[in-house]
């Protein structure tokens, strides 16, 4: 009976995260177009710029507690004591840290911020909201629901309000105010819903400090991460203009968007390396890697072909024709989406499961530095474009260091059979293209533009299924059987 009760909280816990995966990624995707008519490329930009800045005074007052707490939390939650006890010493140490960023925050607005001050003082909301943060609590005990309830509800009266709103580019303040109040008030039912769990006691000040240390190790990838990952955009607002980072933005949503369902194949696997690895079942797991590593390379050479192929097309579309600078930050930047879906595949399933957790900070921290460097370079004369090539050779750097760390431990001559699905990619490409001298720049156009480009992958795929592809003959067999089962049971 337990069992089965474990096993119905398994799926109930599922299907949550599902609903809210699919939420975060509709909601640029609903707010986006609108947003871009709206505000411009001027106003995207600076909120981008300044909430950016905001985000990391938030990390920083987070550290590494998002994994760090939520484990340690997991540890004690049968025994009452010990989790009144851990979560207290954790939470007096979040608290603090929360105090001391927000003090920063509030210097560096008043002293060192020039203007839309009053855009700095609105995104202070999400900063201050690191202290009443417990997400990692209700983690560690499983209790998703309720983290995902709130979220759900708090994205959905976050659309709603920036559609009744948000009408004018004067309305920027709203917006950051909107998104802003949405991020602290999400915390509070958390906190207030905290003595149904657990009590505040009293601890020993050695048990606060004794946190710091493994929070910070924790905190290091997570903050070089974050360099060539959000510092673009910070960057860009240094040494270009606000319009730069809007145009930089926008396309980064979209590749966030696409980014979204690799790193979910990764969350899906990492459990199950990790008990390969520990049964010594070495070579299974090595099978796993390869069948990955050619899934995100079937998956990921229709999405950066197809955006390569429609970018000019989709950029005016679903933007607006003040977009228009962004069809080549989109052009150069959905080619990363193969580094980032191999990276994804080697860290989650061969480093992580395997402890070599030092070779996963090294390359990301490499990617951090050439990132950096490539961005002072570049941006003051390419602009996004210059931001684009950074992180561009941010991740293929990492990814070079990763395959050279594991070379002695695995046939990387294998990813190669992946090749395939790059060169069918390269000719769907080949034909949307040239359909694209016959439509028009509309919605209908972009329409029967993504329509071809699916097509014809689709024919390709049964094609290389017809030759013994052995990934794609699992699909079609998956695929052939689920859609039988359908068809039985009514």
């Amino acid at each position: 009976k337990g069992k089965e009760m474990q096993r119905s909280n398994s799926k109930a816990n599922y299907i949550y995260s599902v609903v809210y995966q699919l939420l975060t990624v509709l909601t640029p995707l609903l707010t986006a177009p609108y947003l871009a008519r709206v505000i411009g490329a001027e106003g995207a930009g600076i909120y981008s710029y300044f909430n950016n800045i905001a985000s990391y005074f938030a990390m920083f007052g987070m550290l590494g507690l998002t994994n760090y707490a939520n484990r340690y939390i997991a540890r004690v939650r049968d025994d009452t004591g010990k989790l009144n006890y851990v979560f207290s010493s954790i939470y007096y140490m979040q608290v603090v840290l929360g105090i001391l960023v927000s003090v920063l925050y509030i210097v560096y607005t008043a002293f060192f911020v020039k203007d839309n001050q009053n855009i700095c003082w609105i995104l202070f909301l999400p900063v201050l909201a690191t202290i009443i943060n417990l997400t990692w609590f209700y983690w560690g005990l499983e209790e998703f629901k309720i983290t995902v309830t709130r979220s759900i509800l708090i994205k959905f009266v976050t659309i709603v309000c920036i559609f009744l709103f948000v009408k004018e580019k004067g309305d920027l303040w709203k917006y950051c105010l909107i998104l802003s109040a949405g991020t602290f008030c999400g915390n509070i039912p958390l906190f207030l819903l905290l003595k149904k769990y657990v009590k505040f006691v009293k601890v020993d000040v050695q048990d606060i400090l004794v946190h710091i240390k493994p929070n910070l190790i924790l905190f290091v990838p997570v903050l070089s991460v974050s360099v060539y990952r959000t510092m673009d955009k910070i960057m860009l607002g240094w040494l270009s203009t606000y319009s730069s980072v809007g145009y930089y933005e926008n396309i980064d949503k979209i590749i966030n968007i696409c980014l979204g369902f690799i790193t979910a194949l990764g969350q899906v696997m990492l459990p199950k390396s990790a008990n390969l690895v520990a049964r010594g079942k070495i070579e299974e797991s090595n099978r796993l890697i390869v069948k990955s590593f050619k899934f995100s390379t079937l998956f990921c050479s229709a999405l950066v072909f197809g955006l390569i192929s429609i970018s000019d097309v989709f950029v005016p579309v679903f933007f607006g024709t003040e977009f228009l600078p962004s069809i080549g930050i989109l052009m150069l930047l959905a080619p990363n989406l193969f580094l980032l879906a191999w990276g994804n595949v080697l860290k989650t399933q061969f480093l992580m499961p395997r402890g070599k957790d030092m070779a996963y900070i090294i390359s990301t921290l490499l990617g951090a530095v050439i990132n950096t460097v490539v961005n002072v370079m570049l941006i003051p004369i390419f602009s996004g474009i210059g931001a684009a090539i950074g992180t561009i050779c941010a991740e293929f750097i990492s990814l070079i260091y990763i395959l050279w760390v594991i070379k002695s431990d695995f046939d990387i001559m294998k990813f190669f059979a992946s090749v395939r699905y790059i060169v069918s990619g390269f000719i769907m490409m080949l034909g949307v293209v040239i359909v694209k001298q016959y439509v028009t720049v509309s919605l209908a156009g972009l329409f029967a533009l993504i329509v071809t480009g699916a097509v014809i992958y689709a024919v390709e795929c049964v094609i290389l299924a017809y030759f013994k592809d052995d990934l794609l003959l699992e699909i079609m067999t998956i695929a052939r059987k689920t859609i039988k089962h359908k068809l039985l049971r009514h």
